[in-house]
């Protein structure tokens, strides 16, 4: 399910261009929906040193999303062209009629509608990643510098956290990383995809693909 999420006044109890403190629930259920497997779009007018102040935000409470402002694959396959309006199938915001709900509440009316599938396993996709980028699991662990080591644990995090939604820290400890090392890799794996490097995407892929 594609999820679009406002941020101010939905995500935390500030004024823009203020952020203030995460509104009850909303940290537990946003980390809950994208283990679930939902597709997060940060959905906001924010723009420019306010965007760059809510990212930082978003990663300060560790929430994981998709993208920003920008359609799902699948919500431009569906009109077939990147339509202007965000498309989703929930749009979770407190502009919405009837104000916004309880954020337990809203992740009762999601689970209802749509069932979370069972999360995959850490070490599953440690293996799969070993798999895809043709090497030993050990390798992803050691302290190798060696590049394809590199982009086979950025691809690890990067996955991990895409399929799970869990902690740096606790993606970490599987490869005996730092929280902090976790993030960059994230960073790094993002980068990569974005820059269109052939051959971390194909096996990037590869490795989804092998976990569906």
């Amino acid at each position: 399910m594609i999820i679009a999420v406002d941020f101010d006044g939905t995500l935390h109890c500030g004024e823009f261009p203020d952020i203030g403190k995460p509104l009850p629930g909303a940290v537990d259920v946003m980390r809950r929906l994208k283990s679930d497997g939902h597709h997060i779009i940060i959905w906001t007018c924010r723009e420019d040193k306010h965007l760059s102040d809510a990212l930082n935000w978003l990663e300060g409470w560790e929430i994981q999303y998709d993208c920003v402002n920008e359609n799902a694959t699948n919500g431009v396959g569906r009109f077939g062209y990147n339509a202007r309006k965000v498309y989703a199938d929930v749009y979770i915001d407190d502009r919405q009629v009837g104000g916004l709900p309880a954020w337990y509440e809203i992740y009762g009316i999601i689970k209802e509608s749509h069932p979370s599938k069972n999360p995959v396993e850490l070490c599953g996709i440690l293996e799969v990643a070993a798999i895809a980028f043709g090497m030993s699991a050990d390798c992803l662990i050691s302290k190798s510098r060696r590049l394809d080591c590199v982009l086979a644990r950025h691809a690890y995090c990067l996955a991990a956290r895409e399929l799970t939604g869990l902690s740096s820290m606790k993606i970490g400890r599987v490869i005996n990383r730092h929280h902090a090392t976790v993030l960059n890799s994230y960073r790094a794996a993002e980068a990569l995809i974005e820059t269109r490097h052939t051959s971390f995407v194909e096996k990037y892929n590869h490795l989804k693909n092998l976990l569906q």
